[in-house]
């Protein structure tokens, strides 16, 4: 597996699990891992904005990668979120990463005080001369408040070890703009769930997403069939489908949201930690006709739905 090739297809921003006394559940990842394994898809990201980093310590952060690789076993490839306000804390859990397995680390710059771009630049070489596996930026500009542009992001990418770059921006113009840019060596990954299928058909190699904890045939189904089998129609057939998800997400608390339709699908995770707040009850009902809608529209096409 070369580097350029460790993120590729759908890959799967984990939901932690947690028990009803707040503990992280560490039995139940194997559960998610495996679930995602029978789906084909592309990888895992542990700890993410999806799996509630920012409420979890660094012991349970290591710890959920390592069960995590372990229940793996080569099986998929894993990425660590290493993810600190300080860069010496995002070092050593980079270090951590790769000694537990992962395949590559994911760092965002730290949002309370805005970063100019001599410090992001100073910020990443410092994390990818630390290690061997590859790093990927997440850009991020609603969470960090940096509005990075193109060149600022090419340039970002020519630090050897900086070899993607998760873009979470709604603007399409940013994914398109970067793709479109010559003699670029970082590959850009999609994380805006409701550019999924722009993105995936303009021509990025994969997305990194919290979404596909739901359905998750579903999302590796539109991957194939644009990347796979080229045949961007039929994808926006399975497009259709999955939009339901991708706008009730884009306008209810994310996490939230996220764990209620894991409940509601039979795969309770629990709730989500505190400051979080569980969804509302009356988003809860809303949510589950949604994905009652969304398994009968897909059934309708035999499109895979495992719960």
């Amino acid at each position: 597996m070369t580097k350029k090739s460790v993120i590729s297809g759908i890959i799967t921003a984990m939901l932690t699990p947690f028990r009803d006394n707040d503990v992280v559940d560490y039995d139940a990842v194997a559960g998610i891992v495996e679930r995602q394994i029978g789906a084909g898809a592309g990888g895992i990201l542990v700890a993410g904005s999806t799996g509630e980093f920012f409420t979890l310590s660094n012991a349970e952060r290591r710890s959920l990668l390592e069960i995590t690789t372990n229940v793996s076993g080569g099986r998929l490839p894993i990425i660590a979120n290493s993810s600190a306000p300080s860069t010496r804390e995002t070092v050593q859990l980079s270090q951590h990463a790769q000694q537990g397995g992962a395949v590559a680390t994911l760092v965002m710059p730290w949002s309370y005080e805005p970063m100019p771009e001599q410090a992001l630049i100073k910020l990443y070489e410092d994390v990818a001369s630390s290690i061997d596996i590859p790093v990927v930026i997440y850009d991020a500009p609603v969470a960090t408040r940096l509005h990075l542009t193109t060149e600022q992001r090419v340039r970002l990418g020519e630090i050897p070890g900086v070899d993607f770059i998760k873009l979470g921006s709604p603007n399409f113009v940013d994914y398109w703009d970067l793709l479109q840019t010559k003699d670029r060596k970082i590959e850009l990954v999609s994380a805006c769930d409701t550019l999924t299928f722009s993105n995936l058909a303009a021509g990025s190699p994969g997305v990194i997403s919290g979404a596909p904890n739901i359905f998750p045939e579903l999302w590796v189904a539109l991957f194939n069939m644009i990347n796979v089998e080229g045949d961007v129609r039929a994808a926006r057939t399975i497009w259709d489908v999955l939009w339901p998800i991708c706008h009730f997400l884009d306008r209810n608390p994310y996490v939230s949201t996220l764990k209620a339709a894991a409940a509601h699908l039979g795969n309770g995770l629990g709730e989500v930690r505190r400051p979080l707040l569980p969804l509302p009850e009356d988003a809860v009902m809303q949510l589950g006709q949604t994905l009652d809608a969304v398994a009968n529209a897909a059934h309708q096409l035999a499109l895979p739905t495992a719960a």
